[in-house]
């Protein structure tokens, strides 16, 4: 039976800084290495919006967004999907959480969502039907949150320069009866291809991805 493969950690040198490699480039590696897709998880946070040279809040989220719409674009060039997620993080801690489900309407209808909570973005998220995984939640600085504020962790981090300690994050995601998802955290070459989840059925579209996270039909890629 022919699996397919997704990335769910992927961040583009268009938006995040701590990203080298530009987003056209990064999708064709993957696609080079047989992925059907990725989710780009760009950094969000208040110090993104804050420097930016735009005085509104569409023309932040068109910046924001300019990375995964040049994945997506070359992404369909090459029959893969791309779809959209970020990696947010609050005020109160350093925590970092992968979200799925969002849009370009969603960003737009919510600027305030960078100085919220994990507790007060929750209940926008459940509002919207996004999920909430805690990326790499037991790597240094990491606050563990309440199993109740999640909707599971990331217990396979690829990242190869942070311990994120997976064993930790699947140990503890088993007993709190979180759902476990793997990501490469690609941000340089070499980091492609490192983890992900493989699909019996392809991902086409948000939902298919919200419906395959739900119902934890996919297993773990480790690389």
């Amino acid at each position: 039976m022919k699996n397919y493969r997704y990335e769910l950690h992927f961040h583009t040198s268009e938006v995040s800084g701590c990203a080298k490699v530009p987003a056209a480039e990064a999708v064709l590696r993957y696609h080079r290495l047989g992925y059907a897709g990725v989710v780009v998880t760009d950094h969000y946070y208040q110090g993104l919006f804050a420097k930016m040279p735009y005085p509104t809040w569409p023309e932040k989220v068109s910046a924001y967004l300019s990375g995964f719409e040049r994945a997506r674009s070359v992404g369909e060039q090459n029959g893969m999907t791309v779809l959209l997620g970020m990696e947010i993080r609050f005020p109160e801690n350093n925590n970092d959480y992968l979200v799925y489900g969002i849009s370009r309407d969603f960003l737009l209808g919510q600027p305030e969502l960078q100085d919220l909570t994990l507790k007060t973005f929750q209940a926008v998220a459940r509002e919207h039907s996004l999920l909430v995984y805690q990326a790499h939640p037991f790597r240094n600085t990491m606050t563990v949150m309440h199993p109740h504020l999640l909707d599971g962790l990331e217990t396979v981090n690829g990242n190869p320069r942070h311990d994120a300690r997976n064993n930790i994050a699947a140990l503890w995601a088993s007993q709190h009866g979180l759902s476990g998802i793997a990501g490469s955290d690609f941000h340089q070459i070499g980091d492609e291809g490192l983890a992900g989840i493989d699909t019996a059925e392809p991902i086409r579209n948000n939902q298919d991805l919200l419906n395959i996270l739900k119902s934890q039909s996919y297993t773990l890629y480790t690389g």
